[in-house]
């Protein structure tokens, strides 16, 4: 999981405990997501306009070259 406040974009990734035959970017989900599974609200302290939008994200494109 991993944000970036400067350029204001958000990702996390949600793969198996075992050997993974797909490219990273095939698991790539919503920190949304995570906090679904988890019950953790990970970036509380946020703003929360900026929280929402950071946590929605799961745009490969600006992570991943």
């Amino acid at each position: 999981m991993a944000i970036d406040l400067e350029n204001e974009k958000g990702i996390a990734f949600l793969l198996p405990n075992s050997k993974a035959d797909y490219p990273i970017e095939h698991f790539a989900v919503s920190i949304d997501k995570i906090e679904e599974i988890t019950g953790i609200d990970f970036y509380a302290n946020l703003d929360e306009d900026l929280e929402s939008k950071l946590e929605a994200q799961k745009n490969t494109k600006d992570w991943i070259k």
